[in-house]
Parts: structure tokens; C-alpha cells; sequence
């Protein structure tokens, strides 16, 4: 499962929880806030689409997929 690492403020968990949520559905995905940022693991990369949607919900100030 892929894990994408989010720079965006503690504050920004529950838009972007909400944003996984929509786009995943309940239980596929894991987020954790681990030293200073979000770490998410998904079941899919995101589309560039996605990241732009996903850039709107949240103050994001970094991204990075692994």
C-alpha cells in the first residue's frame, strides 16, 4: 500500500481525514501524524487530480509519495 507523507498542520486532520474518507471509504486508509507530519497509507497512488482536490481540503504545505 502506498504511503503518501502530507507537510500540513496538526489542525488539518479532520479536513484531510475527511478527504481520505470521500475518496476511500471507511476503514482503507490510515493516517498518522509522525514527526511533524502526516503519514498516510492508502490503497492506491493519488491522480494529479486528487492531489489538487486534496491541496483545497488542506493548508498543504508539502507532499510526497513513497
Amino acid at each position: 500500500m502506498p504511503v503518501l507523507y502530507v507537510r500540513a498542520t496538526y489542525a488539518e486532520e479532520e479536513s484531510l481525514s475527511r478527504f481520505l474518507l470521500e475518496l476511500f471509504g471507511w476503514g482503507n486508509y490510515e493516517i498518522d501524524w509522525a514527526r511533524g507530519r502526516w503519514q498516510c497509507t492508502v490503497p492506491r497512488a493519488l491522480s494529479a487530480h486528487e492531489i489538487t482536490r486534496m491541496r483545497a481540503v488542506t493548508k498543504l504545505e508539502h507532499y510526497q509519495q513513497s
